[in-house]
Parts: structure tokens; C-alpha cells; sequence
């Protein structure tokens, strides 16, 4: 049985990408490069793209982000934890 290579497939690598920024994963534009068989260029413009669709699907840029950090030479995923009362815990107030 022959498995199809996805790693080239811009929308496999944004879902990847993606879902492990999710669980929290830290990504690395040369790892992924790597894994992807893509140039780093190509990974940059996949972040950015990620970004983009963060910033259409969330309330504002600083609740839901994919921020770098250069002392880590990764990037991850940083969400603004927003504290929600339940209906009861509303009724009380």
C-alpha cells in the first residue's frame, strides 16, 4: 500500500503547524523546514498566514497570537485566558 507524502501540501503543513501550536508546541522555522521539505521563506509565509487567520477568527490580535521569541529561536502559541461566569454564577450577581 503506498501512503501519500502530505509534507509538501501547504494546507497539511498549516494544519500541522497549527495543531501543534494548540497543544502548546514551540516551532522552529528550520526543524520545520526540514520536516516539510520547504524553504524558510515558505514556513515564514505559513506563520503569517496562521496569523492572518488568527487575527479574522479572534475578537483582537492580543487575545489569540502567534508571538516569537528570539532567545527561544521558536515560536508559540499565546492566548488571553478571559475569565467567563456560568449562568448560575451570573444569576448570583
Amino acid at each position: 500500500m503506498d501512503f501519500l507524502d502530505f509534507s509538501a501540501n501547504k494546507g497539511f503543513r498549516l494544519l500541522s503547524m497549527y495543531e501543534r501550536l494548540n497543544k502548546g508546541e514551540e516551532l522552529n522555522k528550520q526543524v520545520l523546514a526540514d520536516e516539510f521539505g520547504v524553504s524558510l521563506k515558505t514556513i515564514q509565509r505559513d506563520i503569517d498566514d496562521l496569523r492572518a487567520y488568527l487575527v479574522e477568527t479572534h475578537f483582537d490580535e492580543f487575545e489569540t497570537a502567534i508571538k516569537y521569541s528570539k532567545s527561544r529561536d521558536s515560536y508559540c502559541l499565546v492566548r488571553l485566558e478571559r475569565e467567563w461566569l456560568t449562568n448560575k454564577e451570573s444569576s448570583i450577581y
